[in-house]
Order: structure tokens, then C-alpha cells, then sequence
């Protein structure tokens, strides 16, 4: 999915705001690097390639040289894959150096009021996707879930926001396959009703599996689909765009 996220922002950024020079700053992991694959693959469709590439070990604890390669890169638009903590390293260490490309992150970073209070509102304006509906959605079932999951269970400093129903949108398409089930549960016709969803949709995006495919990556992830969301003054989001399938 991260890479498919990576994807559309890069989409986004060069059709809606015209960016032209694109870079990266990733977790040394397979998470980063997912995020980098899926950059390289849309900016290649525009007949553009990423500018700086910047590579980030998971416990390092001083960003001023890598956001410095950024700087030098010249790049308008920066896509961060990495940890939280990192992510907002350097958008503020990016603010000290007067660096002040368009940010664009992933779901992992999409929990707005978390990243501002963790940014002291330097995340403001950064664009970010997200995999399941915004918490004060009219979507009926996030209303439903609110009530009966977060208003009954939730502990006195828990909040209603993305990663409190991250859970529950990941449930829903067990729940769904468990449902066509029946009372004669067993692992093989669990696995045969998971395959067998297409284009489920609970308060996340449709969500579709198949028989696996050792030679098909995709045939396990299920989602493939994300909407844009920005970061507005308070840690409030703006819906920047629908659903979006990747290719």
C-alpha cells in the first residue's frame, strides 16, 4: 500500500500544484524503500526522475545533513517515508534552514492533530494520503463505530481519531468474510470467503483479494485505494480529493 500511496501523491503533485522536482527521504527498510519504488514509478510516467534519494537509518538522531541534500537538491515537492519521529525532524529542521519544498507524506503521518501538537504546528500544509474515512465523516458506519466502539470503550485519554479505528477498518473485511462463513467455521473456507471479496467497502477504501499468486505481490494487499488530505491550523484535515485507485 505504501507504495501505492507514493503513487498519488507524486500524481497529485505534478498534475493539481505543477511540481517539477520531486526527492525523497526514506527509512532504510522496506517500508522506505516501498515508498521510493512507487515515487520512481509514477514520476517515470511524467518523464521525470527524483532529484535526491536520502536514506535514513531507524535509530539516527541527527537529520541536519540529510535535510541539508535535500536543500541542495533544489527539489519543490519531498516526499518523507519515514518514521513519525523522523517525518517531523525534518520538516522542522527543513523550517531552521528557510527549506520550504512541499511536504508529502504517508498514512503513517495522517493522524493530524497528533502531528501537530508532535510538531508544535509546523506540519501545518504538509499533504498526506489516508486509507480510511476522516473522523468526523458522515459515513454512517463511522458513526456507528464511534458510538458503540469509542464512546462505550474508550480509556479517559483515548482519542477519537485515525489510529484509534485503524483497527477496526483493518477487521472489517475479516468480519465480512467470517459473516459468508457460516456456523461451520474452519481456516480453509475462511481463507476461500477472503478471497473471494471484491470491492468491499467498509469505512476504508474497496478492498478486493484473490487466490494467491506467488508472482502477484498484490493479491494479498487488498486495498488499493487512498484519498489526499491536508493539514489545516487546529490539526484539521481538507479533503483534497475522492478515492483514488492506483494502477
Amino acid at each position: 500500500m505504501y507504495a501505492t500511496e507514493a503513487q498519488l501523491l507524486c500524481r497529485y503533485a505534478v498534475k493539481e500544484m505543477g511540481k517539477k522536482k520531486f526527492a525523497i527521504i526514506y527509512q532504510n527498510d522496506d517500508y522506505g524503500k516501498n515508498g521510493v519504488l512507487g515515487a520512481k514509478k509514477e514520476l517515470a510516467r511524467h518523464g521525470m526522475k527524483l532529484v535526491a534519494e536520502v536514506a535514513v537509518d531507524v535509530k539516527e538522531g541527527d537529520l541536519k545533513p540529510h535535510v541539508m541534500k535535500l536543500k541542495k537538491s533544489g527539489a519543490d515537492a519531498v516526499l518523507l517515508w519515514t518514521s513519525v519521529k523522523h517525518a517531523v525532524m525534518t520538516v522542522g529542521i527543513s523550517a531552521a534552514m528557510k527549506f520550504q519544498p512541499q511536504f508529502l507524506s504517508t498514512s503513517t503521518c495522517s493522524d493530524f492533530p497528533l502531528m501537530m501538537h508532535i510538531s508544535k504546528g509546523l506540519w501545518k500544509g504538509v499533504i498526506a494520503t489516508t486509507f480510511a474515512d476522516l473522523p468526523d465523516s458522515d459515513n454512517p458506519l463511522m458513526k456507528k463505530y464511534k458510538t458503540e466502539a469509542f464512546d462505550k470503550f474508550a480509556g479517559k485519554d483515548e482519542r477519537w481519531g485515525l489510529f484509534f479505528y485503524a483497527g477496526i477498518a483493518f477487521a472489517e473485511p475479516l468480519v465480512e468474510a467470517i459473516k459468508h462463513c457460516g456456523k461451520d467455521l474452519t481456516r480453509e473456507k475462511l481463507v476461500a470467503a477472503l478471497e473471494g471479496i471484491k470491492d468491499f467497502q467498509g469505512i476504508s477504501g474497496k478492498i478486493s483479494y484473490g487466490p494467491f499468486d506467488p508472482k502477484n505481490i498484490s493479491c494479498r494487499r487488498g486495498q488499493n485505494q487512498a484519498f489526499l488530505v491536508q493539514c489545516l491550523d487546529g490539526g484539521k484535515a481538507k479533503k483534497l480529493s475522492d478515492w483514488i485507485t492506483a494502477d
